[in-house]
């Protein structure tokens, strides 16, 4: 089903309502036009809605290798997923969603196998994503969230109350987030009582937590992700990172950075664990940078294969009030770990590659085991002697021995009875 955007643009006042499912083996697709006089962008001003069991359906707003779906609801959400399942969402633009803290972007209810791919979300009164009320799951990428832009949510980038979350390849920045409740937070990432989570290859900056893991059981793998900006904390756990796990908690070669005034890494509670396991939890191969401090709560639970350094020349706070006795910034730091300046390439400007003097080259620990074999721009690892810390090997005239993936979205329209137009989105590895 192609649905016409006009010339230029076309709006549609009410609300997409699919009225059907699909089958495995014929997915229902929904398309913007594709051909002259139907290619303009569609807008779609009341949501989308996709539910009781309405399975196996695409919906796809590539245009010429652009989004040319934009969806809105002023008074509710985006996009709402409920009762339903194999659902792919991909190549749109949600934007001006929600006027209560019960409407986000793209809302998930008790759904499941879900992609959401290539979209763009901002501006929304709470949630990007919001997943919810999928149980029992104990598998990765059943909420699967890549290549996607989240800026500025009135709340979190992505909640999850569900297992099974897998995000990879995006950026979620910024909030808008006004307190509503005392001790509220907006997080670029938060799960509670999950686990099969997976995190990587993710920009997340400027929330009150970047990746806040609250009451996990395990299975909880985050890695080449670049985490930074102040205000509060970089990577934290609820209080219960203890005997409750079920499974593995693996925090490899990350950037963890500019956390001026609190903690980069909170790894649970401050005191009173009764934490036991620990080879369950794996902090290793990180680089932390340029915070307050680097470590709160279990510090034991850090190794002391990662990298540790505070710019004396940065400006640090407690609170609102500036610190002048830099003998108190960065705080404990497990005995021989590495602690000296990382040398990045430019972290004024947020590009954490190593330069070739960086200490942070060769001096990590193997990390396939939990199947990190690539840094952050898919540059296999190691390079060196060794594995480097942080999310990008140092890498000089890497030869590119893979294929590219195959281009998506290819489709043909006839222009003359011997000639036709070919267009695709290329792939990002090419």
């Amino acid at each position: 089903m192609y649905i016409s955007g006009g010339a230029t643009q076309k709006v549609y006042t009410s609300s997409l309502n699919v009225t059907d499912a699909g089958t495995a083996e014929n997915m229902i697709y929904i398309r913007c036009g594709q051909q002259p006089g139907h290619n303009g962008k569609v807008v779609i001003s009341q949501g989308i809605r996709l539910q009781y069991s309405r399975n196996y359906i695409c919906i796809d707003g590539s245009y010429n290798g652009s989004r040319n779906i934009l969806v809105s609801c002023p008074t509710s959400n985006g996009i709402r997923l409920y009762s339903s399942s194999d659902i792919v969402l991909k190549n749109l633009e949600v934007a001006n969603c929600g006027d209560s803290t019960d409407d986000h972007g793209i809302a998930v209810n008790n759904t499941r196998n879900v992609t959401i791919s290539n979209c763009y979300i901002h501006d929304v009164y709470q949630d990007g994503i919001n997943i919810l009320g999928a149980y029992g799951i104990t598998d990765y990428d059943v909420f699967l969230i890549e290549n996607c832009h989240i800026l500025d949510p009135g709340d979190d980038g992505v909640q999850s109350g569900s297992n099974g979350v897998t995000i990879r390849n995006c950026r979620i920045e910024t909030h808008s987030y006004v307190p509503r409740a005392p001790g509220a937070h907006a997080d670029a990432f938060q799960t509670t009582g999950t686990r099969n989570i997976k995190v990587y290859n993710t920009i997340l900056k400027n929330f009150s937590q970047q990746l806040f893991i609250e009451r996990t059981l395990g299975f909880v793998y985050l890695y080449n992700n670049i985490v930074y900006q102040d205000p509060e904390r970089g990577i934290a756990f609820g209080e219960n990172l203890d005997t409750s796990l079920q499974g593995p908690v693996v925090i490899v070669n990350n950037v963890i950075h500019n956390f001026f005034s609190y903690y980069a890494l909170q790894a649970g509670p401050v005191e009173g664990s009764e934490f036991e396991p620990e080879d369950t939890v794996i902090i290793e191969n990180n680089i932390f940078s340029n915070n307050r401090f680097h470590i709160g709560g279990q510090t034991h639970l850090v190794s002391a294969n990662n990298l540790f350094y505070s710019d004396p020349n940065a400006s640090y706070f407690n609170d609102d009030t500036p610190i002048t006795n830099l003998s108190t910034i960065g705080g404990p730091i497990p005995d021989g770990a590495v602690n000296a300046d990382p040398f990045f390439v430019n972290s004024a400007e947020n590009d954490f590659r190593l330069q070739e003097n960086s200490p942070a080259r060769d001096c990590g620990v193997s990390a396939a085991a939990y199947g990190v074999m690539e840094d952050y721009a898919g540059v296999p690892r190691p390079q060196g002697a060794g594995w480097d810390m942080g999310p990008y090997e140092y890498a000089v005239n890497v030869p590119d021995t893979q294929a590219p993936s195959i281009p998506v979205n290819l489709s043909a329209q006839a222009v003359t009875a011997n000639r036709i137009n070919l267009s695709w989105n290329a792939s990002i590895d090419n």
